[in-house]
């Protein structure tokens, strides 16, 4: 479902001609981790809480990687 929604995702920036930067990506990432896990109390649901911000923090980087690879495919053709 990660797979399936980043990528749903990824083509909608791309269609409103995002560009994917490194840093932003993995900043962004981070942050999100960061957001769920401490800022939205998720340390407060123990183990649960912790997969929860990774897997969001993990479809958040995917996201990015999507974009990515869609950018250089259009870039190649």
């Amino acid at each position: 479902q990660i797979d399936y929604f980043s990528g749903i995702k990824a083509r909608e920036m791309f269609k409103r001609g995002k560009k994917p930067g490194k840093l932003k990506m993995y900043f962004s990432a981070c942050f999100k981790f960061i957001s769920i896990y401490f800022l939205k109390a998720g340390f407060l649901d123990g183990h649960e809480g912790y997969m929860i911000a990774r897997l969001s923090s993990i479809s958040n980087l995917l996201k990015y990687h999507k974009l990515e690879k869609m950018r250089k495919e259009n870039l190649i053709k």
